[in-house]
């Protein structure tokens, strides 16, 4: 199996820290949710960042200080483009211009200017110790200097590619997060009489809450200094189209129209009658949503739809190619149960195969996903290593007679 390119551990210490922080601001501050966020996020990123700036590579030789006119000038000025365009595109938009994304604005606003200010000073250090190519960014800097020399098409399709999956998923994945940060100040707990029902919601939300935490931070931080850039991102079609169908805005439009896998019944409701097998199923949602959860912690810096940041072999994807879709989607069943006659089989019929529809659609992503990573030799390590993992040892074990022996050779 390949090393992971986060080391889980660090990910693990920075969640505890943020989690402790993040307890300390909701009891004893009166910060805004913004500056609850930001500050537990920060926490969160310390020490993720301390692990990936480690174990990053270094030129072996370190240049002198780069010279202003020749390295860091076309660097910022093809980061200022590239962030121009984005924003250019926010602003075209309809999508992107009502009030939920208004906190987003906000931070951009609070934290645009230092961030300017600081980019001449991390391009000056990243090109002097990390990384002196030519990229995009030196490439569309020439560019804007008169050179078209340096550009060359298959770099600048990924790295703008890349930049429209930050651009998309960021400003959506930031206000949801904020929303948890509000929910999580709200929260009260009665230990004399809360329920199973309530304790269920709380770790939920709870699992979620840590699900979109480490996506936020890990958004922002596509950061050549800890190793976390952008190699590559999805190219095609259909890759794109199934991941975007996934989410908002697009994800009302093919719920309300074509994946309608709801019965008006929810698990709980089909159980009540049956104690044991509530609690047992509720158990077994909380363990999907928590291997999903985990799934994403595993990333660490690194996460990202439609990108490649580095090959994740660590926590669930030891064991599984795609853990998290796996569990979520199992646990849409779960959730759903969208196989329980309500009013006739024909309307439950319908139900089963909506979602099985939702299935296939992540089923398409997780296979355009590989598609991509293919491209990537350590993937394809990783990729060989799974498949030796369940073909060759635990499968096999299991139709041993002696299956813990065969494990043991098999390891």
């Amino acid at each position: 199996m390949p090393k992971s390119a986060s080391d889980i551990r660090a990910n693990l210490l920075g969640l505890l820290l943020s989690s402790i922080v993040l307890v300390a601001l909701i009891r004893i501050s009166s910060l805004s949710d913004e500056n609850v966020l930001q500050i537990v996020a920060l926490v969160l990123f310390l020490p993720m960042a301390w692990s990936e700036y480690r174990s990053s590579p270094r030129m072996v030789i370190r240049k002198k200080t780069p010279l202003v006119a020749t390295e860091i000038l076309p660097r910022l000025l093809g980061m200022l483009l590239t962030v121009f365009s984005v924003a250019f595109f926010y602003w075209l938009l309809p999508e992107y211009s009502g009030r939920f994304y208004a906190p987003f604005y906000k931070l951009c606003k609070d934290f645009g200017p230092f961030l300017l200010l600081a980019s001449p000073f991390y391009i000056g250090f990243v090109v002097s110790r990390i990384d002196d190519s030519k990229d995009s960014y030196y490439a569309l800097g020439r560019l804007l200097l008169g050179d078209s020399s340096y550009l060359k098409k298959e770099e600048l399709k990924h790295h703008f590619l890349g930049w429209a999956v930050k651009g998309f998923f960021y400003p959506l994945m930031y206000v949801y997060a904020l929303g948890k940060i509000t929910w999580l100040k709200s929260l009260s707990i009665n230990f004399d009489t809360v329920t199973f029902l309530q304790l269920f919601d709380i770790a939920i939300g709870l699992l979620y809450y840590v699900d979109l935490i480490f996506v936020v931070v890990a958004y922002l931080c596509t950061l050549k200094i800890f190793g976390a850039h952008i190699r590559t991102a999805q190219s095609t079609l259909l890759g794109w189209s199934v991941a975007l169908a996934c989410y908002q805005p697009f994800w009302s439009f093919v719920s309300k129209f074509y994946i309608q896998y709801g019965n008006g019944l929810k698990w709980h409701q089909w159980l009540s009658d049956h104690q044991f097998l509530l609690y047992l199923w509720g158990i077994a949602i909380l363990a999907l949503t928590a291997v999903y959860t985990m799934s994403t912690v595993a990333f660490g810096l690194r996460f990202s739809n439609l990108t490649n940041r580095g090959i994740i072999t660590a926590g669930p994807y030891r064991y599984l190619k795609h853990p998290a879709y796996v569990c979520k989607n199992l646990s849409w069943w779960l959730i759903s149960v969208p196989f329980v006659v309500v009013s006739d089989v024909e309307s439950a019929t319908k139900c089963c195969l909506a979602l099985a529809m939702l299935n296939g659609i992540y089923y398409l992503r997780a296979k355009t996903e590989e598609q991509h990573l293919s491209s990537d030799p350590v993937y394809l390590q990783y990729k060989k290593a799974i498949h030796n993992r369940w073909n060759g040892g635990l499968l096999a074990a299991a139709n041993s007679r002696h299956p813990a022996a065969n494990v043991l050779v098999t390891r």
